[in-house]
């Protein structure tokens, strides 16, 4: 890299008081002067890596060079500068927006996903449209929030409980499984829910926690059964907790 480009490089994180200039002017610079010697995704991965060095520096890209093109920018991965802010729970709140928390890297993980891994996703964001974000293993952004039980109760219904993973996973059953599931949404069809190892919602309810009401001890529920595993009914789990 030419020591002009290293210049540019600096100027980046660094605002000069006599020069009116963009961040946005200066890495379009910064990537004409190196085109020839690197690729463009190499120079996004390098950005990343210097705010992850910033960040351990107790520094940042200051948010006065940050733009929506800039938090665009990607690595051969697919992580994109607002993933990596997002990470570093750095990113301003006025860049969380719907187009910023639908950034996807490589294997579908969007910005919203990290967000809501931190237990930073904004409330006013946990719309339908965010929580049913799904990677490629179709995990929600609702199945995050669920495992960390961060997922308010006003932003639950029953379309969000059915949302499944790859392996049949619902976000009824991570409620379930932290106890969080809220009794009004222990219904026939919620608590029917199976996965592909036929474990219902149910059978989670009765294993994990103590909170199966008795008024859907019915017949229908009871007799539930994990096929391909144990065997086992909701009623045998219910026998089994209380022994």
């Amino acid at each position: 890299m030419s020591e002009r480009s290293k210049e540019h490089k600096k100027e980046v994180y660094v605002q000069k008081d006599d020069e009116n200039i963009s961040s946005v002017q200066i890495l379009k610079q910064l990537f004409r002067d190196i085109s020839k010697d690197i690729k463009w995704h190499k120079v996004c991965k390098q950005l990343i890596k210097d705010i992850k060095r910033y960040k351990e520096d107790n520094k940042t890209l200051p948010e006065k060079f940050i733009t929506e093109d800039i938090l665009k920018l990607a690595d051969v991965l697919g992580w994109t500068v607002a993933h990596e802010l997002a990470e570093k729970d750095v990113l301003p709140e006025k860049f969380i927006t719907e187009d910023i928390l639908k950034l996807t890297d490589n294997n579908g993980a969007s910005v919203a996903h990290i967000l809501a891994y931190y237990s930073t996703l904004p409330e006013k964001f946990m719309t339908p449209d965010i929580l049913k974000l799904a990677d490629k293993k179709s995990r929600t952004v609702a199945h995050i929030l669920a495992y960390y039980s961060t997922l308010p109760e006003e932003f639950i219904t029953s379309d969000i409980l059915q949302l499944a993973d790859v392996l049949g996973w619902t976000v009824a059953h991570e409620l379930a499984y932290h106890d969080k599931l809220p009794e009004k949404f222990m219904t026939p069809d919620i608590l029917k829910l199976a996965d592909k190892k036929s474990r219902t919602v149910a059978h989670v309810l009765t294993k994990y926690t103590d909170k199966l009401p008795e008024k859907f001890m019915t017949p229908d529920i009871l007799k539930l059964v994990r096929t391909g595993n144990d065997g086992k009914t909701v009623a045998q789990r219910l026998v089994e907790k209380r022994e």
